[in-house]
């Protein structure tokens, strides 16, 4: 008994410096992450990871619409027209997109003019439209 904890005494004498010092650098880097000190050497590595990972291949799914102030002139009519969007939105779906996300802010009454866009919109079962109150 007494041989092994003579040789745990001569092992621990041996590596004291290792025991000593991983803690404490463990203890300064954590300290300097929680400052914010590293945070710019941790942005360019992942800015360098990002760089050297494979190219993702294009997603033929998404499909993307945007409806900006060209557009906006180029139909002199704001909001767009019922009939345009409707458009629109079948050449969307004849892409058949896994969904379809739609973000026009307008205040349309409900008449009898746009009957067909309404059916469009409650037949296209992947279109997501955003609300606000």
């Amino acid at each position: 008994m007494n041989f092994i904890l003579e040789d745990l005494e001569k092992n621990l004498w041996e590596w004291r410096g290792v025991l000593i010092a991983v803690p404490s650098v463990i203890f300064i880097v954590i300290a300097l992450r929680f400052t914010g000190l590293l945070q710019s050497l941790e942005l360019t590595a992942l800015d360098q990871l990002f760089l050297v990972r494979p190219q993702e291949r294009i997603d033929n799914r998404i499909v993307i619409v945007e409806i900006n102030e060209e557009d906006i002139n180029n139909q002199k009519v704001w909001p767009i027209s019922n009939a345009v969007m409707t458009k629109f939105l079948k050449n969307i779906k004849q892409q058949q997109p896994r969904a379809i996300g739609l973000d026009i802010c307008g205040n349309w009454p409900v008449n009898t003019r746009q009957t067909e866009l309404v059916n469009l919109f409650e037949s296209m079962r992947n279109l997501i439209g955003i609300e606000r109150y």
